[in-house]
């Protein structure tokens, strides 16, 4: 199988994934000249959470909510490239319910491949009536595979950069703000509802903090729909 399967040195971890992709994302924008803000937030740590004076205006504003990217038995195979949901506890639920969230899910192996992980990572989301399950698999056909999201890499809400970024700017995705947005009053409902499906896990925090499942990235595209 193709290079970008192949561990090298090790399997690439979550917070990984996280700089390379956002870092790129950085720099797309940047060498557009469109203005933008992406940064972290934990719905499990107040502490994050920026101050009610912080405003957003006229813009685009989405969850990257990032994953691992695993295989299954290790044998480096799209069909065994699968992603795990379940951990932590509630947060599919909650992502299912804010329109404006994604999945964001590297689709590489191969830590060489980071310099062009954005290229190689897809964004998706649940639809809110989905049935619930927590595995997801890049192109898996196998009668074994009983989840509906067993083909992610050509599923209706899975998307490429390129594509993601014109479905921003076309309006068909994303919180829209058309004037501004005080974001402790935005981040308060987010936070609400990710630890309404969290409570049994807030002890929990560290666990959870170090493998990067509760942060989430928010990223405001700055646009004028006027």
């Amino acid at each position: 199988m193709v290079d970008i399967l192949h561990s090298y040195l090790s399997n690439p971890l979550e917070r990984e994934y996280e700089s390379w992709i956002t870092t790129q994302i950085e720099d797309y924008f940047n060498r557009l000249g469109i203005k933008f803000d992406i940064w972290a937030v934990s719905p499990l740590d107040e502490s994050t959470w920026p101050a009610d004076e912080h405003v957003l205006f006229n813009g685009k504003l989405l969850g990257l909510q990032f994953k691992q990217a695993k295989l299954k038995d290790k044998i480096p195979s799209f069909n065994r490239l699968r992603w795990d949901l379940r951990q932590p506890k509630g947060q599919f639920e909650a992502i299912q319910k804010r329109s404006e969230i994604f999945y964001a899910l590297p689709t590489f192996i191969n830590r060489k491949w980071r310099k062009n992980a954005l290229e190689h990572c897809v964004f998706w989301r649940p639809n809110v009536s989905d049935v619930t399950n927590y595995n997801l698999w890049y192109s898996n056909n196998h009668p074994s595979i009983k989840t509906p999201y067993n083909n992610i890499a050509n599923h209706l809400n899975a998307f490429r950069w390129g594509h993601f970024v014109e479905l921003i700017i076309n309006c068909n995705i994303g919180y829209k703000i058309d004037k501004e947005l005080q974001m402790d009053d935005y981040l308060k409902k987010i936070k609400k509802q990710f630890y309404d499906y969290n409570s049994p896990i807030k002890n929990n925090n560290e666990t959870n903090f170090n493998n990067g499942s509760n942060t989430l990235y928010l990223l405001h595209i700055k646009l004028n729909f006027s």
